[in-house]
């Protein structure tokens, strides 16, 4: 007689999972109740048990426009260190066009925020749903508003 392997534990551990519940097979959607081994009875598709975790939408929405607002932005701050160098003053059409600051400033808080927030992913996950759907929806609203403005500006 063998002893018994993880294999076989995870076997049973499954199968008694199944034994009590409606848990659709993944391929054919066949109902696994009642399952006495690890495979679907109606497509055959052998059947394990897993660890999945659930994509967070609101990262996603969050960290993508703070990434693509960085390249204005680090043309935004590197024209301004270009004319503060050669002594002119940062961004005179700032006057005549102050829409620019918020098109400027949500680019050059993005250089700041998106690796910060890239690395201190961790902070955002731990921060309740509602919060990370009110920063996510706030990071979005501020780039569309950006660009719409610089849309309107260069046509």
């Amino acid at each position: 007689m063998t002893a018994p392997t993880d294999t076989d534990d995870d076997t049973t551990m499954l199968v008694q999972f199944l034994h009590d519940r409606d848990v659709e097979c993944p391929v054919c959607k066949y109902n696994l109740r009642m399952l006495t081994t690890p495979r679907c009875p109606e497509c055959g598709t052998q059947i394990k048990l897993t660890i999945g975790a659930e994509v967070n939408r609101a990262w996603i929405i969050t960290i993508i426009p703070l990434w693509m607002a960085m390249l204005p932005g680090v043309i935004f701050f590197s024209i301004a260190l270009i004319e503060i160098s050669q002594g002119h003053m940062v961004f005179r059409n700032f006057t005549k066009d102050p829409q620019l600051y918020l098109t400027a400033g949500f680019s050059l808080l993005s250089v700041l925020a998106a690796p910060a927030l890239t690395l201190n992913r961790r902070w955002f996950l731990k921060r309740s749903r509602k919060l990370q759907q009110l920063i996510a929806g706030t990071v979005v609203t501020l780039a569309v508003l950006a660009l719409v403005i610089f849309l309107m500006m260069a046509g």
